[in-house]
């Protein structure tokens, strides 16, 4: 999870987001289905708006990304990361039993496969904050 706050706003906390307008980025997978997200999300910064971007951002390179868009408006966006033990992940994926649009059953295969070559936010790429999940 990115936070795109303004710079004199930019929120650090995890508790203030839900009062921020949240652009969910990850079920666009191409290129050019980014840029109408990135047209939206500038679209609120430039109002001066607080942002999250709720992705996986599963790589530094599509964080570095992110970054780079925003600086061109002065902002250094904090990113959000829920550290969640693999076990726990596993499990919860494991009960989907695909009764909704937030309970779609996945094989076993796909989220090992994201697990295993998610790069982990480190300080040196800039604000983090650290959230311990379960």
């Amino acid at each position: 999870m990115l936070d795109a706050g303004t710079p004199a706003t930019s929120v650090r906390a995890f508790v203030e987001l839900p009062s921020k307008t949240i652009i969910a980025s990850d079920q666009v997978s191409t290129e050019a289905g980014q840029a109408p997200l990135r047209q939206h999300l500038a679209s609120h910064v430039r109002r001066g708006e607080s942002v999250v971007v709720d992705s996986s951002f599963w790589s530094r390179a599509s964080r570095d990304e992110y970054r780079l868009f925003l600086a061109a408006f002065g902002i250094e966006p904090v990113v959000h990361y829920v550290e969640t033990p693999r076990e726990v992940m596993l499990g919860r994926l494991t009960r989907r039993g695909n009764n909704g649009p937030d309970d779609i059953s996945v094989s076993e295969r796909v989220p090992r496969a994201f697990i295993d070559h998610f790069e982990i936010p480190s300080e040196d790429e800039g604000p983090l904050v650290r959230i311990a999940g379960e």
